[in-house]
């Protein structure tokens, strides 16, 4: 048998797959016609059976992707825009197709003229401030109206928040369209340079607010996280409700004794993470609780109970008076502090400073003649270049009082928290490393 040009290989495969799919040639119908002009396709020579034209199985309309989303079909039309369905299934879905002339176009709705949201599953601070004014970012504002919430990653269905000072306007449907390689516009209710963190720790009587003791775990583990159920014993004459927040915190060590500082009263308290209690026995004074957050690791023997844990917003303020304090440590004990790492100073609120004042570290003296004190006597050597000797060396001179030199600026601090005899600060700006006993000063006025 013959078959002309690109028929060959495909009647090898027809052949090759069997002779169970062949006919009865009596039965077949004719093979088509040729067109006499040796076009490719045409059979000339022995009967071919019609294995080939046998390959509609369904109605010629047939789309193999009909169960998937638009934007999940293949297209045969490179011209043709994809689409995207939202809320796919449901009457009225919204449908979004790309255009060049509209990067991006966000499109919100909020009813009701009460000044009052009730929080839903799923609700975020963010996503309402999006859905309030157009934009996540003003979450801070919603803080700041509710007071009630202790830590704004956490907020519960059936929480009734105040969206505005008084009762507001009708919110109505907003619709902003945002032009390619533009971004979002700055927010005005967080003033800038502010430091957002949360409170990690602080140096008082580690006594203070405890209402009872960490002493096992639903879960077979030693360390505990999020998620996970605590058993707490409650000490004597305390109670607790169902559903109130309590910090989890412990104990750490004693302030550090610094040169020319003063050691607060206390001890240096860390702070874990928040529970939720679920469930309370007042007669044997045992409560389960669940850990909303962690901070660090959560282990028996450590303390709960209502002490100041939060996020903070700490916007920049003028300091009232002066005020000289020193660098005491760090949470963990560095030998060294740089920037972003928050410190503990030794001066507080008795002391006139508030948070969002800001301390400059300030150092007097030659720097490099300082770190000879941590080297050999041959690091203060050097060649003198202009002797005909072979190699001279010669002690490189250290004249001057380093007293009588200028102070220099090398670290700025930003207090977040101060407490009576103590501030929690973060270190903002730093061109060296932070170090115990360096000297931090306060102006008023700045």
């Amino acid at each position: 048998m013959r078959l002309s040009g690109g028929l060959r290989f495909g009647a090898a495969l027809a052949l090759s797959a069997g002779a169970a799919l062949a006919q009865d040639p009596a039965a077949a119908p004719a093979p088509p016609a040729g067109g006499g002009d040796g076009t490719q396709g045409v059979v000339t020579g022995s009967y071919l059976p019609p294995i080939i034209t046998q390959q509609t199985t369904g109605p010629t309309d047939f789309n193999p992707d009909a169960h998937l989303p638009s934007s999940s079909q293949a297209k045969s039309d490179i011209n043709q825009g994809d689409t995207f369905d939202f809320a796919r299934g449901k009457e009225g879905a919204t449908v979004m197709r790309g255009s060049a002339n509209a990067p991006g176009i966000i499109a919100t709705e909020v009813q009701g003229n009460t000044g009052i949201y009730v929080v839903q599953t799923g609700d975020t601070l963010s996503k309402i401030s999006q859905q309030v004014y157009g934009q996540p970012w003003a979450w801070p504002k919603l803080w700041s109206l509710n007071p009630q919430i202790q830590n704004p990653h956490w907020i519960y269905p059936g929480d009734q928040i105040r969206l505005t000072a008084a009762a507001g306007p009708t919110l109505t449907k907003q619709v902003r369209t945002l032009g390619a390689g533009s971004g979002p516009p700055s927010s005005p209710f967080v003033p800038p340079d502010s430091v957002f963190l949360r409170q990690i720790g602080y140096i008082d009587d580690p006594a203070k607010g405890i209402k009872g003791e960490i002493v096992g775990a639903v879960e077979p583990v030693q360390m505990m996280a999020d998620g996970q159920n605590v058993y707490i014993i409650l000490k004597p004459n305390e109670s607790v409700g169902v559903g109130q927040r309590m910090t989890v915190f412990r104990e750490v060590r004693d302030p550090p004794e610094v040169k020319d500082s003063r050691t607060p009263p206390g001890k240096l308290v860390k702070l874990l993470g928040t529970v939720t209690v679920e469930y309370v026995n007042l007669k044997t004074r045992v409560a389960r609780a669940k850990i909303d957050e962690s901070i660090d690791t959560i282990e028996r023997g450590a303390k709960v109970g209502f002490v100041e844990n939060e996020h903070r917003i700490v916007p920049p303020t003028k300091a009232t008076k002066d005020v000289t304090a020193r660098v005491l440590t760090s949470m963990y004990p560095h030998v060294m502090m740089g920037q972003h790492q928050v410190v503990f100073i030794d001066r507080g609120s008795q002391d006139g400073l508030a948070a969002g004042n800001r301390l400059f570290i300030t150092r007097r003296g030659d720097t490099w003649r300082r770190t000879l004190s941590t080297t050999t006597s041959f690091a203060r050597t050097r060649i003198e270049m202009e002797s005909d000797e072979h190699m001279p060396y010669e002690a490189v001179p250290l004249h001057g009082n380093e007293q009588d030199f200028p102070e220099e600026v090398v670290a700025e601090l930003r207090i977040v928290r101060a407490h009576k005899f103590s501030s929690l600060a973060l270190v903002t700006d730093s061109e060296v490393e932070v170090l115990p006993g360096d000297r931090a000063i306060a102006r008023a006025g700045f």
